[in-house]
């Protein structure tokens, strides 16, 4: 009897099960290429299209775009000259100084360095200087120091000294000798006072004093021939401000006392005094004023020669009463 042969080969694949297989490796791989591509699908009028990268015509993504400049934040730092509300108050008596008298925001200016040249602010003894910083520290406390006024300076060196005729130091009417702007070794001299002091921790400055002497008999005082001139003098006065602002740098604010006259008049070469010039190498200048009418007029000046900064900062009115809408200081 013959024997039938198998139908089928045992290990062979059914070819419907084939078929099967690589419909479904056909959707495993649409379904991926979905996911892909999904985030490059554009939905638009003319209906669903992919936009490749590198597409020329591709808009740049979302984050990417330049924000229209109506919409740009720019991050301005306050200034770091801020208004100022002082109260001056006796330097000598800082050891037992409550602060009790200041009114709320006010600051205190404590003149460190007199016109006879005494220095208030004890920089021989670490002690004293110490008992400075507690005392002023989180007050903005405010230090004045009289520059070329100084009487005991000048008579400890007279090579710095504005000399008289007679061969003395030359006075002026208060009895107050001088540092001559010419002499390198007492604009150094000063320029060292002022860096110890901003070193204590004051916030600012004002330099008082800050020229030559254009009051008392001035045609009495010995100037090198050939040498001295209002150019010259004003050159002298701007270099030691430059001086001055470099040593002590932007965190200090430094500032000038000046009088209110030189605004009828903005040179004043016997004095060595520009007003222009001075005002773009200070960042505040101080100014006497009877009343607010006085302030309000001095401020629209003063602040006329440095636009690019705040007149209500910039100009602080030395008054006797406080004034509103500007900085000031009450003096005595």
């Amino acid at each position: 009897m013959a024997t039938k042969g198998y139908q089928t080969y045992r290990g062979r694949m059914p070819r419907w099960k084939k078929a099967l297989m690589a419909v479904l490796v056909l959707i495993l791989i649409g379904a991926c290429a979905f996911l892909v591509l999904q985030k490059y699908q554009v939905f638009d009028a003319d209906g669903i299209h992919l936009r490749l990268p590198g597409d020329e015509n591709e808009p740049a993504p979302e984050s990417a775009q330049p924000l229209p400049e109506e919409d740009l934040v720019i991050d301005e730092k306050e200034p770091e000259v801020r208004e100022l509300h002082g109260r001056t108050l006796d330097a000598a008596a800082l050891p037992e100084e409550t602060f009790s008298v200041l009114l709320d925001g006010e600051s205190p200016v404590l003149a460190m360095k007199a016109a006879n040249g005494t220095l208030l602010f004890g920089n021989t003894e670490e002690a004293a200087a110490n008992m400075v910083r507690e005392k002023i520290a989180g007050k903005h406390a405010v230090a004045r120091i009289s520059c070329f006024a100084d009487t005991q300076q000048a008579g400890a060196d007279t090579a710095m000294a504005l000399m008289s005729v007679s061969g003395s130091t030359w006075k002026d009417p208060e009895g107050n000798a001088w540092l001559s702007p010419y002499a390198s070794d007492a604009t150094e001299y000063l320029t060292a006072v002022v860096k110890e002091c901003a070193d204590l921790g004051f916030e600012e400055i004002v330099l008082d004093d800050v020229q030559f002497p254009d009051y008392g008999r001035t045609e009495r005082i010995v100037y090198e021939p050939g040498q001295d001139s209002d150019e010259s003098r004003i050159a002298a006065i701007n270099a030691f401000l430059d001086a001055v602002k470099t040593a002590v740098g932007d965190e200090v604010t430094l500032s000038i006392a000046l009088p209110s006259q030189l605004l009828e008049n903005t040179v004043n070469g016997a004095a060595g005094w520009d007003l222009s010039s001075i005002a773009q190498r200070v960042d505040r200048i101080y100014m006497d004023a009877a009343d607010q009418t006085a302030a309000d007029s001095a401020r629209a000046e003063v602040s006329a020669l440095r636009t690019d900064v705040d007149g209500t900062r910039f100009f602080v009115a030395e008054t006797a009463q406080p004034i509103s809408g500007g900085s000031y200081v009450i003096v005595p």
